[in-house]
């Protein structure tokens, strides 16, 4: 499949020199190493999703960083169109991504991802994981009307959302939205947006490795959402 992404002002993050953007630091997205754990901690994610979802066949990952979850996907089933996408300019050098599907945007910003004959893309699986602290309350209606555009009436989202603050000057930008579980709960019901199953985490633990599971795993210091729209 031939994408594109037509919102062409939409460049991402520009302004890199200003010191502290509300939820973003430069290097985060920029795991470009195949030994780290950061990138092979996706693994385990893209065999739940392959095991949970067995017929589909086009995924959305947003703030996908370097692209570790569309690598291990991609390894999985290679008949899967896997689209990435990320606010980090410099992510178009990361080795995990397929370039002709990788799109540097702000998600929190209005994008549009259409095909060959310019129709809007709607995927069966939109992912976003330890990606909503990050964006800024005030742009959250658009972040969500992103998934609402890029949803058909099936589509599951699933995500995590971390559940804790940072205090250090440096890094107290970073977590720029962190809520309770039933605060995100709430909010993703006032944008039309309901639960559509149980925990994965959970149904999905012997698929699970190390840094995701307790006590110190990502599990133990995040929420974990999952829904679709209504």
């Amino acid at each position: 499949m031939k994408i594109k992404q037509t919102c062409l002002d939409n460049l991402g993050i520009v302004n890199t020199a200003v010191a502290k953007i509300p939820g973003y630091r430069h290097g985060d997205a920029l795991h470009f190493d195949a030994n780290s754990e950061l990138h092979q901690m996706h693994q385990c994610i893209a065999q739940v999703i392959i095991a949970a979802f067995p017929q589909i066949k086009t995924i959305l990952d947003v703030g996908s960083g370097a692209g570790s979850l569309s690598y291990f996907l991609r390894k999985l089933n290679n008949d899967l169109t896997v689209v990435t996408i990320d606010g980090n300019q410099e992510t178009v050098n990361s080795p995990f991504i397929k370039p002709a599907h990788h799109f540097v945007v702000r998600t929190d910003d209005e994008y549009r991802l259409v095909d060959e004959k310019n129709n809007l893309i709607k995927f069966d699986i939109i992912c976003s994981f330890e990606h909503f602290e990050h964006i800024e309350p005030k742009a959250f209606d658009q972040f969500l009307s992103n998934f609402k555009r890029h949803s058909h009436e099936n589509t599951i989202f699933w995500g995590t959302a971390a559940a804790y603050e940072f205090h250090s000057d440096d890094e107290a930008h970073l977590h720029c939205n962190v809520q309770p579980g039933e605060a995100w709960a709430e909010l993703l019901a006032a944008n039309g947006f309901a639960p559509a199953r149980s925990s994965l985490f959970e149904e999905y633990c012997h698929l699970l490795s190390e840094p995701w599971l307790p006590p110190h795993g990502r599990t133990s210091n995040s929420y974990e959402l999952i829904f679709k729209k209504c």
